[in-house]
């Protein structure tokens, strides 16, 4: 466990999550715990995990979202693909250098430092 003063291995680094199922979400929640500033982008629906409930509480959600901040973005639009990418190009500021961390079928996440 980190104090207050300690930095965190993965601070500085901003991810975009924009997978919906399997490992990605996950890697993305690791990274968030780790000190990375992780945006989930959801579509304008809400991702899949919120409809999992168990006793009416989306259990799944909670797990895979902590420490994540979200925005609501339908990505089959111009205008939502240009957002996204002013997001990811400007970190803290500064103009960022990102990684597209991809899995077999489509890119998942965009890591920026």
């Amino acid at each position: 466990m980190t104090t207050a003063s300690e930095k965190l291995p993965l601070e500085g680094i901003r991810v975009l999550d924009i997978a919906t199922m399997g490992a990605a979400p996950l890697a993305a929640t690791f990274m968030a715990d780790f000190g990375a500033e992780v945006i989930k982008v959801e579509p304008p629906e809400g991702d899949t995990l919120r409809s999992w409930r168990v006793k009416g509480i989306e259990t799944a959600w909670k797990v895979y979202s902590r420490n994540k901040k979200s925005v609501a973005l339908d990505l089959r639009s111009e205008a939502a693909v240009s957002s996204s990418s002013r997001v990811s190009s400007v970190s803290a500021g500064k103009s960022a250098g990102c990684v597209r961390a991809c899995t077999s079928f489509r890119c998942a996440m965009l890591i920026c430092v």
